[in-house]
């Protein structure tokens, strides 16, 4: 929807939730579930896959993931790349089976992790493009800007602005304002559990439908997710 919106030159209506969601029954026959909150960064790659009818943009992204995630893995773990392929193949049915971009970033992270210890500013670039998931390649660029202090500073910055300018170009400075004006809305659809419930599985999800309180099932997703990353970081203390 993104993409035949940016398509058409519609830009403005990206971010406003009740519009963008209203067009899904104009073009897929049916109402909208989600509003589109990523930063413009995904449009490119949003507009390619308008081009085509909705079952086969489906296969092309699914192709186009699994591609990239394969070589990806086979480039940065070519001694364990058959274990890791067989170990990820169930997560990866169960992100293409919703059509999610997940791998695709998920390489760009395997990337991004690759390229960072020759050239650092190929590592930022690469988990730059990661982050147009912020909560997966975010919290990844975060950790590696703030490792490599104050090294990072310099190609974070100049890494930022020319995405900035390159969007600005594309698309015009309006998407920029339109997305940052879009965070605090999707932290009230978050807060309201308001977005999609019906196809998240978490312990945020699982709270809310035992009626805890919004900001009690956040902090449980958050503690469960802190205690997730704890244990993987004492059970791999010893590797390099």
């Amino acid at each position: 929807m993104a993409g035949l919106l940016a398509n058409a030159g519609q830009i403005d209506q990206l971010y406003k939730p009740d519009v963008f969601s209203a067009q899904y029954l104009q073009h897929y026959g049916e109402p909208g579930q989600l509003p589109w909150f990523y930063p413009p960064l995904l449009l490119p790659y949003c507009q390619l896959l308008a081009f085509f009818p909705v079952a086969v943009a489906f296969l092309v992204n699914g192709f186009i993931s699994i591609a990239a995630y394969y070589l990806a893995v086979r480039w940065v773990f070519p001694d364990r790349s058959r274990d890791i392929i067989i170990l990820s193949a169930l997560p990866l049915i169960i992100a293409l089976g919703f059509d999610h971009p997940i791998t695709l970033f998920l390489s760009l992270l395997l990337i991004g992790y690759r390229l960072a210890p020759s050239s650092l500013g190929a590592g930022l670039l690469a988990l730059t493009l990661c982050a147009a998931k912020p909560h997966l390649g975010g919290v990844a660029l975060f950790l590696l800007f703030s490792r490599k202090l104050p090294k990072s500073l310099l190609p974070s910055t100049l890494i930022g602005m020319s995405i900035v300018l390159i969007v600005a170009a594309l698309y015009g400075w309006q998407v920029w304002w339109l997305f940052l004006q879009s965070i605090s809305l999707a932290t009230s659809y978050l807060e309201g559990g308001t977005i999609n419930q019906q196809w998240i599985s978490s312990i945020y999800a699982g709270a809310l439908a035992l009626n805890a309180p919004s900001l009690f099932a956040i902090i449980a997703q958050g503690a469960a997710l802190i205690l997730y990353c704890s244990i993987g970081a004492y059970l791999f203390r010893s590797e390099k």
